[in-house]
């Protein structure tokens, strides 16, 4: 009895024994599973993090190029013949070729001059040598005060048509006492005038038609009455007679014509040249001719309603001479700056970089504290210098 007693002792102690090897070993594996699943989340927790921190496929950087430099350069044409002329027709036409004759003889209040033609830049007939044009735009000013609106409106197109050619002779008119007539003239007037600002500085302006003839050379301009009623005109393609009726002008080409470089920029409200100037991206050379046309508002915010336009603003200090707030230039490091204000013709005096900027006081660039909004528009036209 004694016997089964130790066996029986003996295999609790070894079922206690084995239990607890049991729990232990599975606490050991319960801990082994613990701490290898840790990590492997901490570094799937991290690969999400190192996933979400790099950029995916389909998404573009900034890669914005910087903007390349322009720059107008000139371009080399045919050196024209003595005798060659390009005319300008009323009808729209431009035809070009030799005329028969040497020179054009115009009459002067100082005598008669003979000019050759190998010397004339350009050579336009006046309103007084143009008797059928100048009976029918002065027919269509007195129908701008017709009774009938549809009289009127097919008058202000017509003339509208016409052009800014006409802007110099409709503006020497002295209409008599018709509200009606006055009214749609000055319209006529003002829309001519903004065509023909657009259209100047687009290197694209129509001669003026003057009350007298005008040959102009490389010197002088010579006004008075052309003697010569027309021209024969030998061309490639057979010879032409052109009446001085028919001729809006003409002209002859000395020099390489130039490439145009065109573009718009804005200048930031507070783009003065004490701090971050406006760069074109635009590279003159000495003797082009440089051609702004600005417009916009800049608010000068710690100052209440006060508003600037590219003319700038009187009695707010000066940069340079020039009043505070006008839209200036620069070009390259040169230490003269150009005002621009509103408008602007100008020849580089040096070669580099086109700078825009603000003109401000000097004390005014200094405080971070003022603030000021908005932005001028700057339309710029370059052409080529070079000959």
């Amino acid at each position: 009895m004694s016997r089964w007693r130790n066996i029986v002792s003996m295999s609790i102690a070894l079922g206690f024994v084995v239990g607890v090897m049991g729990i232990s070993t599975n606490s050991f594996g319960r801990n082994w599973q613990e701490d290898d699943i840790k990590p492997a989340v901490e570094v799937k927790q991290q690969a999400n993090q190192d996933e979400e921190k790099k950029p995916a496929d389909d998404v573009k950087q900034d890669e914005t190029p910087e903007e390349e430099m322009v720059e107008a350069v000139s371009l080399e044409v045919e050196e024209l013949g003595p005798r060659e002329v390009r005319f300008h027709l009323w009808d729209g036409s431009i035809v070009s070729g030799d005329v028969s004759v040497s020179a054009i003889h115009i009459k002067t209040k100082f005598g008669m001059l003979e000019v050759p033609v190998a010397n004339i830049v350009s050579f336009q007939p006046g309103m007084n040598s143009l008797p059928d044009l100048k009976a029918e735009i002065d027919t269509l000013v007195t129908q701008l005060g017709d009774r009938e609106f549809q009289t009127r409106e097919r008058a202000k197109q017509t003339l509208l048509g016409r052009g800014v050619a006409f802007y110099d002779y409709l503006s020497s008119l002295k209409p008599e006492e018709n509200a009606e007539l006055k009214k749609n003239l000055t319209a006529i007037l003002e829309s001519l005038a903004e065509e023909a600002a657009d259209s100047e500085f687009n290197g694209a302006a129509s001669p003026a038609v003057t009350p007298e003839d005008s040959i102009t050379t490389g010197t002088f301009t010579i006004v008075g009455e052309i003697q010569e009623g027309g021209f024969d005109l030998a061309t490639p393609y057979g010879d032409l007679k052109i009446g001085i009726k028919d001729i809006k002008a003409g002209d002859r080409a000395f020099r390489a014509t130039g490439e145009v470089v065109t573009k718009k920029v804005d200048v930031d409200a507070v783009a003065f040249f004490q701090r971050t100037p406006k760069a074109t991206k635009i590279r003159v050379n000495t003797g082009d001719r440089i051609s702004i046309r600005a417009t916009g508002t800049v608010q000068w915010a710690s100052w209440g309603d006060i508003t600037s336009t590219p003319e700038g603003l009187p009695n707010h200090g000066v940069f340079e001479g020039i009043p505070s707030g006008t839209l200036i230039a620069r070009i390259g490091k040169s230490n003269e700056y150009i005002k621009i204000g509103n408008k602007n013709d100008f020849v580089a005096k040096s070669s580099g970089e086109l700078i825009l900027g603000i003109a401000i006081q000097e004390n005014y660039s200094r405080q971070n504290g003022y603030q000021w909004n908005g932005n001028y528009t700057a339309s710029i036209r370059v052409e080529s210098g070079k000959k």
